[in-house]
């Protein structure tokens, strides 16, 4: 498994940064291995069971993964988990409000699948530049008034 946490601090409020990464049509705006609009499956608001799929690319290949939203806590905590595709994952967001905006922190989990599962240790590294180059690109995205 390769586990990533990175926090970002974004000059927006909380509940702006809560709404936009929380809405699964903006993952391709700021999320890098998601290379298509993410869609919801089920049918009401984003919260707890909400299901949705994405189009991802990993090592230049691109799947399609099936995501369930397991914890739902506005302005505090979104949890979701893959529930279908070729590689299993789950993260968390977490929202902390501070003098200048938001303090946003994404955990995430990966287990790859296959021979992948032994390069773990040489992929986490790769992973967390990923997922940073994502939340400095949130911060873009979000700062500059596009949401």
């Amino acid at each position: 498994m390769i586990t990533t946490r990175v926090t970002v601090e974004i000059a927006r409020p909380v509940d702006e940064v809560f709404t936009f990464v929380t809405t699964p049509a903006n993952f391709p705006r700021w999320a890098g291995a998601v290379v298509a609009a993410s869609r919801q499956t089920s049918p009401g608001p984003v919260g707890v069971g909400t299901t949705f799929t994405q189009q991802n690319r990993l090592l230049g290949r691109r799947f399609t993964t099936a995501l369930r939203v397991v914890a739902y806590e506005p302005g505090r905590r979104f949890e979701y988990a893959s529930t279908a595709g070729p590689i299993g994952f789950a993260g968390h967001y977490t929202f902390a409000p501070t003098a200048g905006g938001t303090r946003f922190t994404s955990v995430d989990e990966t287990t790859p699948p296959g021979l992948l599962r032994r390069l773990a240790p040489l992929l986490r590294p790769l992973a967390q530049r990923q997922i940073a180059r994502n939340l400095a690109r949130l911060k873009a995205v979000l700062e500059a008034g596009a949401a």
